[in-house]
């Protein structure tokens, strides 16, 4: 067994990840039984014992961050993926049709389960990472780090940015624009400020149990308005239909990023007590989400047809809409709450990185350093919201530049680095291996076609303005 192997790591370097310059450092699991090593050198397989993690000794810990059961990561995961962005998927279905949108829905959501269970498998391959930027240190080293940390933090600070923006919006519906949008953007910060403060996931599952509850209730307000309120003449139901190619790459866009809550998963197993039960997490968490997908995205569009808009809540009446919004609101700030806690998270461990030990304290510098994080990128995420016109093709940009990544290209990547020595030991794994490399394909494609298709809606999208008073509730909004 080779020296740098996790079993052998010392308390001070609690990471415990492989050089990935040495040829003799790298391993290959067995899928079924990950926990198992193979060394590259001579093929041995050893148990591995793991007794540092992310967060130092869990037995010497003061504050014991691995706590959490299967299905609270399950919740954890449902929360982070599923928002009011589900109520875009009927108009997915207007722009390619009822057939080719619910093969789309189906397709990609086993493609992004089973990137999901590639992701746990290289978890237990590599049990003392707490994010994506660690795995990118196991893969390509310091500087895959780095980026890859940068990358996504990048990614989860848009996302909180849109739900602060979402939350506006939302407080301009029920109050008839009361005040001016900037105040209602800055009551959601302080909520989400003062949401983000726990810092194990385990004190924040209700949270998510709530998220859950809220975006169910909301969009089943949302189906019930629809399909009560008067139906126009010339409603139709397109089964085949033919968009344009930016209209359908913007469609398939708009899906796949429904899916794409896997830059999230690895600061979730990092806190599951047993990581081998990540799979049951995955399958209650995709189980639910594309039957919510399917069942929301058919109501919709066969009740509201070709009139339905996008989203759909703009197709609702509006009492309806008020009440769906109103209903909505846990999930509006929650779902921002659950990103911007992996977010703050990556941050904390980057900085305590050469001191894990202190992020078990219930010390001064610990709870400080956490606090003073989650006011900071949470300030972010608001000047990113309020300050940058045209935030939503903005978002939308950074979507499609790196969510194809983190959603299924770097899956691909993880597989073979796991595989790499043993790829071609059965059909089985020959198999596995065209996928997993399609797989990349896959994520390179949705990188390149989604910068296309966002470029091009930047090119025509308004300009908007900084921090506006303006009711970015209606169409014509000025502001988001």
């Amino acid at each position: 067994m080779c020296q740098n192997t996790i079993s052998n790591t010392t308390s001070k370097d609690s990471q415990a990840f492989l050089d990935p310059e040495k040829k003799s450092n790298r391993i290959n699991v067995d899928e079924e039984n990950p926990e198992q090593r193979v060394s590259w050198a001579n093929g041995a397989i050893e148990d591995v014992p793991v007794t540092e993690t992310a967060f130092g000794n869990p037995e010497t810990a003061e504050v014991k961050f691995i706590t959490m059961h299967w299905w609270q990561v399950g919740v954890h995961m449902i929360a982070e993926t599923i928002s009011l962005g589900v109520l875009s998927l009927p108009h997915v279905l207007k722009t390619l049709g009822l057939f080719w949108g619910l093969f789309c829905i189906l397709s990609f959501g086993m493609l992004a389960t089973y990137n999901g269970y590639v992701y746990g498998q290289f978890f237990r391959a590599n049990k003392a990472i707490a994010s994506v930027a660690d795995a990118a240190n196991v893969v390509g080293g310091r500087y895959a780090k780095e980026f890859v940390g940068a990358c996504s933090t990048i990614v989860l600070i848009f996302i909180m940015a849109a739900h602060i923006s979402t939350f506006s919006m939302a407080m301009n519906v029920l109050t008839d624009h009361g005040t001016c949008t900037t105040v209602f953007a800055i009551v959601g910060v302080i909520l989400s400020i003062l949401c983000t403060i726990p810092r194990k996931l385990s004190n924040m599952a209700w949270f998510s149990v709530a998220s859950c509850i809220s975006i169910g209730a909301a969009v089943f307000i949302t189906m019930i308005g629809i399909a009560v309120s008067d139906k126009p003449a010339d409603l139709h139901i397109e089964v085949f239909a033919t968009p344009g190619f930016l209209d359908a790459m913007t469609a398939i866009l708009n899906l796949i990023l429904a899916y794409a809550g896997h830059v999230a998963y690895f600061s979730f197993i990092a806190e599951l007590k047993r990581p081998e039960d990540f799979t049951k997490s995955l399958v209650m968490t995709q189980s639910f989400t594309t039957f919510f997908y399917i069942m929301t995205s058919v109501v919709i569009y066969c009740f509201a047809g070709d009139h339905v808009m996008a989203p759909a809540l703009g197709s609702a009446p509006p009492l309806i809409e008020k009440i769906a919004y109103g209903v909505a609101m846990p999930t509006i700030i929650i779902a921002g709450v659950i990103n911007g806690h992996v977010a703050v998270k990556y941050v904390w461990l980057r900085i305590w990185e050469h001191n894990r030990n202190e992020v078990t304290k219930n010390s001064f510098k610990a709870i400080g350093s956490w606090i003073g994080i989650v006011v900071l990128i949470w300030i972010a995420a608001w000047l990113i919201a309020e300050g940058i016109p045209s935030f939503q093709l903005l978002l939308a940009l950074v979507s499609a530049l790196f969510m194809g990544w983190f959603s299924y290209g770097f899956s691909g990547i993880f597989w073979w680095n796991i595989n790499w020595s043993s790829w071609r030991s059965s059909k089985r794994k020959i198999c596995l291996a065209v996928l997993n490399s399609t797989i990349i394909v896959i994520g390179a494609l949705i990188c390149i076609i989604g910068l296309y298709a966002t470029a091009k809606n930047l090119a025509n999208g308004a300009g908007g303005s900084s921090f506006s008073c303006g009711d970015n509730s209606t169409p014509d909004a000025q502001g988001h």
